[in-house]
């Protein structure tokens, strides 16, 4: 009879029949993040690195488009991949996930002295990432889930049918994170993203 060893890191990340994993793929994606951390911290203690001189935040009409190709451009993939019958895939725009996110919040860390608003859009930046990141994966992976369940001939049906429950499921999550994403991202990048 085996064991499973208890992690405490693993428990916050078991809310649901969704997000049923291994420990060991759970400790990857942490290990992941802290090896993501620790290159972009590098990046920014390295001699002779200087970092982007901060602007007042505004709004313009292409860093507004810009934001919002980068955050539907995010959830298309992950759609994508929910056509896949198998879960191990999404590993891969999870990690690419993972990776922007540790980026910023790398990035919040270098931001005290950018002024209390630009510091407060940052954070906004990084829990609507990470929480944008969640609510996607778990519509993902529920469409997943969900097209084994529905009854029909054609693939493509079934998967369609499942989106769309699950879509109803995680729709709230989805727009909210995904709205304050692209704007916290078009507010910290008008000129360029």
């Amino acid at each position: 009879m085996k064991v499973e060893s208890k992690r405490w890191w693993v428990a916050p990340f078991r809310p649901s029949e969704t997000f049923r994993t291994s420990p060991n793929v759970i400790t990857f994606f942490i290990g992941w993040g802290i090896i993501i951390l620790l290159l972009n911290l590098s990046l920014f203690t390295k001699q002779g690195y200087t970092p982007a001189i901060p602007t007042p935040i505004h709004f313009t009409g292409s860093s507004l488009l810009d934001a919002s190709w980068v955050g539907l451009r995010f959830v298309g993939v992950l759609a994508l991949f929910s056509m896949l019958p198998v879960k191990w895939p999404l590993a891969l725009p999870v990690m690419w996930g993972i990776s922007i996110s540790v980026s910023s919040l790398a990035q919040l860390g270098l931001s005290f002295n950018d002024g209390v608003a630009i510091f407060l859009m940052r954070m906004l930046l990084v829990v609507s990432q990470w929480g944008m990141l969640y609510c996607v994966v778990r519509l993902t992976r529920g469409t997943q889930l969900r097209t084994r369940m529905v009854v029909s001939d054609h693939y493509i049906i079934r998967w369609g049918n499942a989106f769309l429950t699950s879509w109803r499921q995680n729709w709230a999550g989805v727009v909210v994170t995904l709205a304050s994403y692209i704007l916290a991202l078009a507010a910290l990048n008008p000129l360029a993203l």
